[in-house]
């Protein structure tokens, strides 16, 4: 038998590292939940329970599939996925569409394995969803009870007043406390992202890459436009732009030399914006 080399870095020890992460932010969440709903119930521990319901259909799904096939190889779901996908959703999301799009997700992920390699559909099928509840069930799968009277009121450019304010200040952006999906909560993102980058768990060039290029283009709107500088903050901690960062860094299907990443870190960063963009004068 020959030599062979062993990483310290293996491919078990970055997944546990990510799922680490992925857990702080559905417990944040869950917190987020507790202190905002009106009623202590089922509702306020919903985040958990959109993992675990996720978690547990990847499973069954991926044995049921191992054996219709009858490849025991197949059997092994894909826990990553699995738990990312409830943190792209929202508290309104009905729990069947999870557990739906959490069998939809392991069976693609099966089928199309290492065939389909630019795709990421996680986040389609979080999209889908998403799409779902927005135009055939007619629910925000985003908002709180109490957010919708504040989103109403908020435009994409406009003052500290009516921007921050109504929030009670850039603190609720930093927690996380503002209408996002269920992973977004900015402070957690950015350690997760300063975490994973130091463990070498994630493609570190396009996580800053994504980051500057949207805080640049940020902060000459919010300058150009009169509104000031913090425009920057405000883009970054709204809509789960860090979170939408961290999702980008996991991808593996990304390019591997560091300028490609960083040039591919750009082309997010000005696709992000330019999608903001047109959900603010579509609103």
């Amino acid at each position: 038998m020959g030599p062979f080399i062993k990483s310290n870095n293996s491919k078990f020890k970055i997944e546990i590292n990510i799922i680490i992460c992925l857990v702080l932010l559905t417990l944040f969440s869950t917190y987020k939940a507790l202190v905002t709903l009106p009623t202590f119930g089922v509702k306020s521990f919903y985040p958990i329970i959109m993992v675990v319901v996720s978690v547990i259909c990847s499973f069954v799904t991926s044995f049921i599939y191992s054996k219709i096939t009858k490849n025991d190889l197949k059997n092994k779901p894909n826990l990553l996925n699995s738990i990312l996908l409830p943190l792209i959703l929202g508290i309104n999301v009905p729990i069947y569409l999870v557990a739906i799009g959490s069998v939809i997700l392991e069976v693609l992920s099966k089928i199309f394995y290492n065939k389909l390699k630019f795709i990421n559909f996680t986040l389609i099928v979080g999209l889908l969803i998403v799409g779902i509840c927005y135009f055939i069930l007619k629910i925000d799968p985003y908002l709180f009870s109490g957010e919708v009277n504040i989103i109403g009121n908020i435009k994409e450019i406009g003052t500290y007043e009516s921007l921050i304010t109504p929030y009670g200040g850039f603190s609720k952006f930093l927690f996380g406390l503002i209408p996002s999906v269920i992973g977004g909560c900015s402070l957690i993102c950015i350690l997760s992202l300063i975490y994973l980058s130091i463990t070498k768990c994630i493609k570190w060039h396009i996580s800053i890459s994504i980051l500057v290029t949207i805080s640049i283009i940020a902060f000459f709107t919010g300058n150009f436009s009169g509104v000031g500088s913090w425009y920057v903050l405000y883009i970054l901690f709204t809509s789960s732009t860090l979170f939408g960062i961290l999702l980008a860094s996991l991808n593996n299907n990304t390019p591997v030399t560091p300028i490609g990443q960083v040039l591919y870190g750009i082309f997010i960063g000005i696709l992000t914006i330019v999608i903001r963009y047109f959900v603010s004068i579509n609103e």
